[in-house]
């Protein structure tokens, strides 16, 4: 596995190189079938091109672990839609998905998610989980082999490109970084049974994902959904987790937040804009982000919605709300959160949370004297850790567990 994993990066770097060259044009990588099982690579249908986007756009292949990645990428022209450089990962059911730069000064060449100024890829790689579905995660390379392993985990109607930023600065520092897309999420498979969707179903599926992979122990960061999801992985294989940073979950959901998200998840029609997907957007998450310009709007669409037949739809599967209605998804995570207690723990609280109290925060710190504590101010339910006080919070702490 890792002599494979040397020979992904080492390949993935060549190519990057001879795409970058001035006047030279990539040579795609040779196909080769995937395999029946284990891990595996999608080869997405055709996308429709969404409206005001221009063609032509050009297609590369990046050999990955099992086989190449089909994956698009375009620059938009200022002024019309999108403020930056994107990519665009054709996805089921004709749909595109709009992926933004994985750092400042990008420059992907055709290829995926490539930082001229860290030098990392992104690959993305496809698993079965134990009940059949079709599960997608992104895997950053650019740690040496035998790395330690970065894994993050989304919030309830958010996916593995929330990470992106997060991701390319771990990789540069010499972590290898997981992000999975939850079922029903992202480029994940969803589920016809929606009683599946709840956190130990979810943490079931990173559990087989890691056995796919071999990764003997991980460092999780967990962003509601995801943090729970990390402490009940704490809770039931401790060697497995090496530290946990919760942001903006503890063991007490609010229930003013709860009522709040239950008001749009899976509730919103597609929008029939861009523009329009930024308005409600920005509507319903105007209390949590209150300092966001346009362009953070526009970016926080492109990394939750995709365009389907000229729609701007939420990236995940309505479905996913029926947790709410009967409490599923809200399991009591006190008895968890006790038996986690010997993994070490960064916790960050939004100053504006509606959904993580003040008094949840100091009941932890009750139960648990070495928990480290942070509140990321102007933000709410939940920060995204591209705060200059949550990412040098995460970063140190990931350094001290490393």
């Amino acid at each position: 596995m890792v002599q494979q994993h040397a020979q992904d990066l080492g390949r993935a770097r060549r190519r990057v190189q001879h795409a970058l060259l001035p006047g030279r044009r990539a040579a795609p990588a040779r196909r080769r079938q995937p395999p029946q099982q284990g891990l595996s690579h999608h080869r997405p249908e055709r996308g429709h091109r969404p409206a005001g986007l221009h063609p032509g756009e050009r297609r590369r292949h990046l050999a990955g672990e099992q086989g190449p990645e089909p994956v698009a990428a375009r620059q938009q022209p200022h002024g019309q839609g999108l403020p930056h450089r994107w990519l665009q990962h054709p996805g089921p059911r004709g749909a595109e998905r709009l992926l933004r730069p994985a750092a400042p000064g990008v420059d992907d060449g055709g290829l995926p998610l490539l930082s001229a100024e860290v030098r990392t890829v992104q690959v993305h790689r496809y698993h079965r989980s134990d009940d059949g579905l079709r599960l997608h995660v992104s895997e950053w390379l650019g740690a040496a082999p035998g790395a330690p392993v970065l894994l993050c985990l989304p919030g309830l109607t958010r996916n593995g490109r929330d990470f992106a930023r997060l991701a390319a600065r771990a990789s540069a520092q010499g972590w290898r970084v997981l992000c999975p897309d939850l079922r029903g999420r992202g480029l994940s498979e969803r589920d016809p049974d929606p009683s599946r969707y709840r956190p130990d179903r979810y943490v079931a599926d990173v559990l087989t994902l890691l056995d796919h992979l071999a990764v003997p122990q991980v460092h999780v960061v967990g962003t509601s959904l995801g943090g729970m999801m990390g402490t009940m992985l704490a809770a039931m294989q401790p060697g497995r987790v090496r530290a946990l940073v919760l942001n903006d979950v503890g063991p007490v959901l609010e229930a003013e937040g709860l009522a709040r998200i239950a008001g749009y998840v899976g509730r919103q029609p597609p929008a029939t804009s861009l523009d329009e997907a930024v308005a409600r957007t920005a509507a319903t998450q105007a209390s949590v982000f209150p300092d966001f310009s346009t362009d953070d709007w526009r970016q926080m669409v492109a990394d939750t919605h995709v365009v389907d037949e000229g729609r701007w739809v939420a990236d995940y599967d309505p479905a996913i709300a029926q947790g709410l209605a009967n409490g599923s998804a809200v399991p009591d995570l006190w008895p968890l959160f006790d038996a986690a207690q010997a993994v070490p723990m960064l916790l960050l609280r939004g100053a504006l949370s509606d959904l993580l109290s003040t008094a949840t925060v100091a009941a932890m710190r009750e139960r648990l004297p070495r928990l480290q504590a942070v509140e990321v101010p102007m933000r709410g339910h939940a920060p995204t850790l591209d705060e200059a006080v949550a990412r040098q919070a995460v970063e140190g702490f990931l350094a001290s567990v490393r």
